[in-house]
């Protein structure tokens, strides 16, 4: 029977899981063919001596459920200063700061 699709790189050492596909199972709302294939392919790559099994981005449950720690990205624009889209890159800098300093300030005061 056909579980899905699990599709990723591996790259030194590392399993990096990138797209999956997976039947359903109109019977069952309790099945969970996702978390038996990604459990599955977990435990070949620890079998073949691999380090790493990295879901990437998100934060699915399914993802919280397996993993063992977590990791935080960053993403970087680089432009040059007299490119057009310099003043675009500044602004979503300043968007993303003023967020962030907004979201702050609210946790702190939920926190009083």
């Amino acid at each position: 029977m056909l579980l899905g699709y699990l599709y990723g790189f591996r790259h030194r050492g590392t399993v990096s899981a990138y797209q999956s596909g997976f039947c359903r199972f109109e019977e069952s709302n309790d099945a969970r063919p996702g978390l038996v294939a990604h459990l599955l392919a977990i435990t070949a790559a620890w079998q073949a001596g691999l380090r790493r099994y990295d879901f990437l981005a998100g934060a699915a449950r399914y993802k919280l459920s397996l993993a063992t720690g977590a990791t935080t990205l960053s993403w970087q624009t680089r432009v040059s200063a007299r490119s057009p889209l310099a003043a675009l890159a500044l602004a979503r800098g300043l968007v993303r700061r003023l967020r962030d300093r907004l979201s702050a300030g609210k946790a702190r005061m939920e926190g009083d």
